[in-house]
C-alpha cells in the first residue's frame, strides 16, 4: 500500500535504534536455547524435559502473537517491543533458581515476552521505512536479527567455559534490558506512524492481507531444519566431519546476503525476487542431497542461507505493501506466526521422514513445499507485483 505522507529517509536515529535492540533481544534468546538443556542437566533433569521447556517458550510466543499484534495496532508499537524485550529480560534469572520447577515459569514469563518483539519490531520498521525501500529495511532488519543469533551464543558458550551458569544468564538478562531500553529511546515521527489507529477497532486477530506472504514462508521454513538441526546428523550418516563449519560460513553468507541483497526485492518487484529466493533454495536442497563431503555441504547450505535471507526480506517487505495503516501489527504478528508454525512443523516432519524415508531422499521431499509456493506466487503474482508498485517520484526520492 503506498502512503503519501510516508517517509523519505531510512537510516534515521529511530531506525539505528531498532536495529540494536533486535540484534540484542535476539541474540539473547538465541544463547538461551542452548542453555536450557545445559542448565537443565545441571539441575538433573531429563533431555525430555529441556524440550519441553523449550517447546513451552515457542507455544506460548505463537499463541500469544495475534493478541501482541492487536495490542500494537490499538497502543504503540515501540512500547509492545519495549514491553516484550523487557520481559525477556527480567524472565532469565528466573532460571537461576535451584528447582526444575522454576524454569517453567522463567519460560513462560519468557515466551510472554517473545511474543510482542517480532509484532513490535517489525511494525516499527513498516511505519519507519520508505516506501520504495521496504525491501532494503527488512533485509538489514534480517541482517540484525541474524548477527545477534550468531556472534552472541558463540561468545556466550564460550564465556562458559571461562565463569558459570549465574554469569551466562545474566548476559541474557541484560541483553534483554538493554535491548528494551534502546526500544524505549525509539520516537516515531507522527506522520510515520498510526496515531488514529486507537479509534478504529481492530476486528480480527489475523490479517488476511499477509496471508499470501505467511503462506510463502511457512511453506519455505518447513524444510529449514533439514539444513540446520539434522545437518549434523546427515553429515555423520555420509562420513564427514567438521560440520561445525558449515555453520560458520554458511551463517556468514546468510547475514552478507540480508545486509547486501535485501533490497533487490524494492529493484526487480517483490514476486521475481521471492521466486528467485525459492529457486535458489531448490537448487540448495538438490546439491546437499547429492554431498558426499565438505565442500558439497558448504556450497548446498550457502545457497539455501542466500535464499533464506533474500526471501525473508523480500516477504517481511510484502506484508508491508499489503497492510493497511492501523493494521501492520496484525500483519507482522501473522507473518511472524506463519515463521514460527512453519518451523514447528518442519521439525516434526522432517524427523518422521528422515526414520521412513532416509536422508537422500528427504531432500527430494523437502522440493515439494518449495514448488508450491513457487505454483502459490505464480497464482498471486499479479497482486503481489501491484501491491510493491509506487508512484515515480517516489521512487527517485
Amino acid at each position: 500500500m503506498i502512503e503519501s505522507n510516508a517517509p523519505t529517509r531510512l537510516w534515521t536515529r529511530n531506525y539505528v535504534l531498532i536495529l540494536l535492540a533486535i540484534f540484542l533481544v535476539y541474540g539473547s534468546n538465541s544463547l538461551l536455547h542452548p542453555l536450557v538443556p545445559l542448565r537443565i542437566d545441571d539441575l538433573g533433569g531429563s533431555s525430555a524435559l529441556a524440550g519441553i521447556l523449550l517447546a513451552a517458550n515457542s507455544a506460548v510466543a505463537f499463541i500469544l502473537r495475534p493478541v501482541a499484534g492487536r495490542m500494537t495496532d490499538t497502543g504503540s508499537p515501540s512500547v509492545v517491543a519495549w514491553l516484550g524485550a523487557l520481559l525477556v529480560g527480567l524472565g532469565t534469572p528466573v532460571w537461576l533458581a535451584p528447582s526444575l520447577i522454576m524454569p517453567f515459569a522463567a519460560q513462560i514469563i519468557i515466551g510472554v515476552g517473545w511474543a510482542g518483539v517480532a509484532p513490535g519490531g517489525q511494525t516499527l520498521v513498516a511505519n519507519l521505512a520508505p516506501t520504495h525501500r521496504r525491501g532494503e529495511a527488512s533485509g538489514y532488519y534480517q541482517a540484525a536479527l541474524r548477527a545477534g543469533s550468531a556472534f552472541i551464543p558463540s561468545f556466550g558458550l564460550w564465556f562458559l567455559g571461562f565463569t558459570n551458569f549465574t554469569v551466562v544468564f545474566m548476559l541474557v538478562a541484560v541483553g534483554g534490558i538493554l535491548a528494551a531500553i534502546s526500544m524505549s529511546a525509539v520516537r516515531v515521527p507522527t506522520n510515520a506512524s498510526d496515531a488514529p489507529q486507537a479509534k478504529r477497532p481492530v476486528s480480527a486477530l489475523v490479517d488476511k492481507g499477509a496471508l499470501l506472504p505467511s503462506t510463502l514462508i511457512a511453506l519455505f521454513i518447513v524444510t529449514g531444519s533439514a539444513t540446520t538441526s539434522f545437518l549434523p546428523l546427515f553429515a555423520r550418516e555420509r562420513g564427514i566431519d567438521n560440520v561445525a563449519i558449515v555453520f560458520l560460513v554458511t551463517g556468514i553468507i546468510g547475514l552478507t546476503a540480508a545486509a547486501t541483497l535485501g533490497g533487490l526485492s524494492d529493484r526487480i518487484g517483490r514476486p521475481v525476487s521471492v521466486a528467485l529466493s525459492f529457486l535458489t533454495g531448490l537448487i540448495g536442497l538438490l546439491i546437499l542431497s547429492q554431498a558426499t563431503n565438505i565442500y558439497i555441504l558448504v556450497l548446498g547450505g550457502s545457497a539455501y542461507s542466500i535464499a533464506s535471507a533474500t526471501l525473508l526480506s523480500a516477504l517481511m517487505a510484502m506484508v508491508m505493501d499489503f497492510s493497511q495503516p492501523g493494521r501492520r501489527g496484525a500483519a507482522q504478528a501473522t507473518f511472524a506466526a506463519a515463521i514460527q508454525l512453519g518451523s514447528t512443523v518442519g521439525s516434526l516432519t522432517t524427523g518422521l521422514l528422515i526414520d521412513l524415508i532416509g536422508y537422500s531422499s528427504l531432500y527430494y521431499v523437502s522440493l515439494l513445499p518449495i514448488c508450491v509456493g513457487l505454483v502459490v506466487l505464480g497464482l498471486n503474482w499479479r497482486p503481489a507485483a501491484a501491491a510493491g508498485r509506487e508512484p515515480e517520484s517516489l521512487a527517485q526520492t
